[in-house]
């Protein structure tokens, strides 16, 4: 009777409103940071920090697919939407001998849950972070999922981790 209906509509609330629940999870096999709401699911890889996944609830049109890693594959790897940093394209001869990656350190180190998800300013929010040894460089990531869209924002910062200034570029790859 009403003990039940304030039972079910306790548990309801608690669904709608605590998107953080499961936060960190495997997905594919990799370790990953999800944040969805009732409309959407954003899937970010810890291995590397790509966005692998933006798709609408109940669909599987996920137009962030592409080169995916293949099953049981674990490797730091840029993949989907990722972040090319401290460059794009090719490290010179010099750099590659000394195992600087294509496009930068970010695709190619583990990133770590800062805030798990959760309600903020009227969105599910979430950061994550990683530091590039490399490169003396450190990136810190606000990931905003809207409550009920499917719609996102993503804040990153760069920090200099290096005693003196350097040139650097920053690319969002598709």
């Amino acid at each position: 009777g009403k003990m039940q209906q304030i039972a079910c509509g306790f548990a309801l609330a608690l669904t709608i409103f605590n998107p953080a629940a499961g936060a960190e999870e495997m997905v594919r096999g990799r370790k990953s940071l999800v944040l969805q709401n009732q409309t959407a699911r954003l899937v970010i890889d810890l291995g590397g920090g790509s966005i692998g996944e933006l798709r609408f609830q109940g669909s599987e049109l996920n137009p962030l697919s592409w080169a995916h890693p293949g099953p049981g594959d674990v490797s730091l790897q840029g993949f989907g939407h990722f972040l090319c940093l401290d460059r794009w394209g090719p490290p010179s001869q010099a750099e590659a001998a000394q195992g600087m990656p294509y496009h930068g350190e970010a695709a190619h180190v583990p990133w770590q849950v800062v805030r798990e998800p959760g309600l903020r300013d009227g969105a599910i929010e979430a950061q994550i972070s990683a530091t590039l040894p490399k490169a003396g460089l450190s990136v810190r990531r606000t990931i905003r999922l809207s409550v009920k869209a499917a719609v996102c924002a993503v804040r990153e910062e760069v920090r200099n981790d290096n005693p003196l200034g350097r040139i650097y570029n920053m690319v969002q790859h598709p």
